[in-house]
């Protein structure tokens, strides 16, 4: 397997007395779409907003590029630039077009020129199938493209890892699978990824190794053929089956 990209072992994290995270181990290696899977509840979204430094951890490690940033303090802001999330509903600027979504953060957090960063935008649209939706502000695009331009403006900052906390939850049914058309494109790609899902047709198609979570812990985790094998433990199979019913 390729080297290790992040690296997180024996994260907790609580929310006064609730523990949410009950020491979980989990690594991606560079390239590899890693899926994440798990009842409402089970820890997933917040596993993600601790590997992007969003939330602190109560102890644990947390290594990212062969760098500790466990406590990175006040430069926890340029790992998240190397960490792009994109979040169940979107989180665009509703006063910014677009373009300007994407363009936006190379400029104001790197210095980037205008100029450039706004073409590299426009490759990006072009890269999440919406080259004709430059200057279309959120409320004038639909659930799946304001996603796809949601993932473009996570890779302007070209990111090492993508996390994708459940980026088709908030979707109609009908522009789930554009979102996924473009994930999937990216993986094959070779963008690292941790995707939280509950979508097992896209788990089957392209996560090289699947992780289910339960109560604050990784119950199971197993390369994808292995994990939607016969041989699984009985809790998997349950949650499974209750998905694909």
């Amino acid at each position: 397997m390729s080297e290790a990209v992040l690296t997180a072992t024996a994260i907790q994290k609580s929310f006064g007395t609730l523990a949410v995270l009950k020491g979980v181990d989990i690594t991606v290696a560079r390239g590899e779409c890693l899926v994440v899977i798990g009842p409402s509840g089970s820890g997933k979204s917040t596993l993600l907003r601790c590997l992007n430094l969003l939330e602190p951890i109560q102890s644990g490690r947390i290594v990212f590029e062969g760098d500790d940033i466990t406590d990175a303090g006040r430069a926890a802001h340029r790992v998240r630039q190397r960490i792009g999330m994109v979040f169940q509903n979107f989180e665009l600027f509703q006063h910014l077009t677009a373009l300007d979504n994407v363009a936006l953060a190379p400029v104001r957090v790197r210095g980037e020129d205008a100029r450039r960063a706004r073409d590299r935008a426009r490759a990006l649209l072009a890269k999440v199938h919406l080259p004709d939706k430059a200057d279309a502000f959120p409320d004038e695009l639909s659930g799946g493209q304001q996603q796809r331009v949601a993932i473009a403006r996570a890779l302007a900052m070209e990111p090492a890892v993508m996390l994708y906390d459940e980026p088709t939850s908030a979707l109609d049914p009908e522009t789930v699978g554009e979102v996924l058309q473009v994930m999937q494109e990216l993986a094959e790609e070779g963008m690292t990824s941790i995707v939280v899902t509950h979508e097992m047709g896209f788990a089957r198609r392209v996560a090289d190794r699947v992780m289910f979570m339960d109560q604050g812990e990784v119950r199971h985790a197993a390369p994808t053929a292995d994990f939607f094998g016969t041989d699984v433990p009985e809790r998997v199979a349950r949650f499974l089956g209750r998905l694909e019913t």
